[in-house]
């Protein structure tokens, strides 16, 4: 810091407007009999102000000169250089009473309007200056978001560039800011905007073309890094659930409850043509002779697929599927029985009875799979589970139960076996 000195006289102010006011009314207020008089009263209002001057404007990066009049010699004088980003302090020892105060360079953001206060005891003075903010220079900070929008033509994603200069200052309002962007059919578009308020800000719309969009950033001389975005399909149009592989209607497999059937919709395609995107959520749902299920799948090149397990009984069962909110027209599937034929017999022994099941026989020639469940209920109620292996069990019954007639359910059929009162 650099002081040069320079014969100036001292400046006196007096302050006017409500300060005068106010001091006139206490005096007046305050006076003893005969007390002071107007002159008196505006003696309050007398003050030593320093006079402060500056350049009216700086590029960042570079110092400048602030000069102080009106101050007393061998006195210490601070001066403040207060910008939106911090305040600096210096004190100088004026020799005259005038002072050259040089403020070097911030190697930092400080653009803006920046206040300079000089003050010497009860003397004070201040001005103002703006500094400049340099050209930008990259790369650009952007920032775009949503980075997946519904190409319908009535969406937008919203990219914004704050582009600063070296010191990290914001660029000038109206600095202008240059973005391109490229659609999924390589078509290019570029706009020019400014900025205002720190930034500059563009609504990219839409298109009806799915993929991936492109938009890079300029400012001057200085870039960005591209920053993306997805274009995807909307919502569905109507579409149908179907069999796959080689099921139709007339060769479902039976209702043995493992056999699985192949289900899937029709490719999705959005209003304009678009394929729904890969991984899109579709849930499928089941209701019925078994029951209400719902199996959870995602789309792949436009197809949703489910391996559904056939009921553990004959009758029909509905599916329909739900795509964004868009449900399919329901498939209605009719599942015949998958027991051929089912036999079984009491048999009474020392301590309870036996009840055989089997063997059971499946409409494809074989015993039912195994893993199959039959049910073997009392006459009074009591009911054994009993597991089929090679189509065959046997369920066990206490002395004390009302066996006969005992009733066997084996995958939906049923038989009635022994008279028994």
């Amino acid at each position: 810091m650099k002081i040069r000195s320079g014969m100036k006289m001292k400046r006196v102010a007096i302050v006017a407007g409500p300060l005068l006011v106010l001091a006139f009314a206490v005096s007046w207020l305050l006076r003893p009999s005969g007390g002071p008089d107007l002159d008196t009263a505006l003696a309050f209002t007398v003050a030593e102000v320093i006079e402060v001057s500056a350049p009216a404007s700086v590029s960042a990066g570079e110092g400048f000169e602030v000069l102080a009049e009106g101050v007393e010699p061998d006195v210490v004088v601070v001066a403040t250089v207060e910008t939106g980003y911090g305040l600096r302090r210096f004190e100088v020892l004026p020799t005259e009473t005038a002072v050259t105060i040089e403020v070097p360079a911030v190697d930092g953001p400080a653009s803006g309007v920046t206040v300079v206060s000089v003050t010497q005891g009860s003397l004070v003075g201040s001005t103002t200056l703006n500094i400049e903010p340099g050209p930008p220079v990259g790369p650009i900070d952007v920032y775009l978001g949503p980075r997946t929008v519904v190409a319908d033509a009535n969406h937008f994603v919203m990219i914004v560039a704050v582009p600063e200069d070296q010191f990290g200052n914001p660029v000038a309002d109206g600095s202008p800011v240059d973005f391109t962007t490229i659609r999924p059919d390589q078509v290019s578009e570029a706009q020019r905007f400014r900025t205002g308020g720190l930034l500059a800000w563009h609504e990219v719309a839409s298109q009806t073309v799915t993929g991936r969009t492109r938009v890079s950033t300029e400012s001057g001389s200085a870039g960005a890094p591209e920053r993306t975005f997805l274009e995807v399909a909307g919502t569905p149009e109507p579409y149908e659930l179907e069999l796959l592989e080689s099921a139709s209607l007339d060769s479902l497999a039976p209702a043995d409850g493992q056999s699985l059937i192949t289900v899937g919709t029709e490719v999705l395609t959005d209003q304009f043509g678009n394929l729904m995107p890969d991984g899109a959520a579709v849930v499928l749902d089941a209701s019925g002779v078994s029951g209400v299920r719902r199996l959870h799948g995602q789309t792949i090149d436009g197809r949703a697929e489910f391996s559904f397990e056939v009921p553990d009984r004959p009758g029909r069962v509905t599916l329909m599927a739900t795509a964004s909110g868009v449900s399919s027209e329901p498939l209605t599937l009719d599942f015949a029985s998958a027991v051929e034929s089912l036999v079984a017999e009491v048999e009474f022994v020392e301590g309870g009875s036996l009840v055989h099941v089997g063997p059971v026989r499946s409409v494809r020639g074989s015993f039912v799979p195994e893993g199959s469940t039959a049910t073997v209920t009392a006459a009074d109620g009591t009911v054994r589970l009993v597991d089929l292996s090679l189509g065959v069990g046997t369920a066990t019954f206490a002395p004390s139960v009302e066996l006969e007639p005992v009733t066997v359910e084996v995958l939906g059929t049923t038989i009635t076996v022994g008279d028994r009162p």
